[in-house]
This record gives structure tokens, C-alpha cells and sequence, in this order.
């Protein structure tokens, strides 16, 4: 109804748990959430398996980025900075 009166919907995620095997799968990532906080802040959150011994490719990112490492080891550089996990 919003959509039809010319407001603009509300990006704003609901408080929710999630369950891993409910999350929809594209390739090796996980897509868990993507919206705004209720003070409107942007937040997106995904779940990748990365191969073991391989790379990820390089990326950066304008807002903040938490790294979760389940298992295995990871490193990653930060401001020039590699720290492992």
C-alpha cells in the first residue's frame, strides 16, 4: 500500500534470529541480512566459505567491515597492517 501511495517502503530490519540452513545461497556466500538499523545506519551481513590455501580477492569497503572466522586460519590486512586469525 505504501508503494502505491508514493511513500517509500522502510528499509528498517526487524529484530529476527536466523537460522543457517534458512539463509539463501548464492555460489559460496550466505545472505544473511541487508537493510538499514532502526537509527537508519546501512548494514549488510553475509557468510562466505572461503577454499582452503586460496586467496580471497582484494576488496575495501567505505563503512565498517567485522571479520568472524568460524575454523581454519585467515589473514587479513588492515590499513597495510596483516593480522592473522
Amino acid at each position: 500500500m505504501a508503494a502505491a501511495s508514493g511513500q517509500a517502503q522502510s528499509k528498517v530490519l526487524p529484530s529476527k534470529a536466523y537460522k543457517y540452513e534458512d539463509l539463501p545461497v548464492r555460489g559460496s556466500s550466505r545472505a544473511v541480512l541487508n537493510g538499514e538499523t532502526h537509527s537508519g545506519f546501512p548494514i549488510e551481513m553475509h557468510i562466505t566459505e572461503l577454499p582452503a590455501g586460496q586467496p580471497a580477492p582484494a576488496d575495501q569497503h567505505v563503512h565498517e567491515e567485522v571479520l568472524m572466522l568460524r575454523s581454519g586460519m585467515l589473514d587479513a590486512t588492515i590499513l597495510g597492517v596483516t593480522a592473522r586469525a
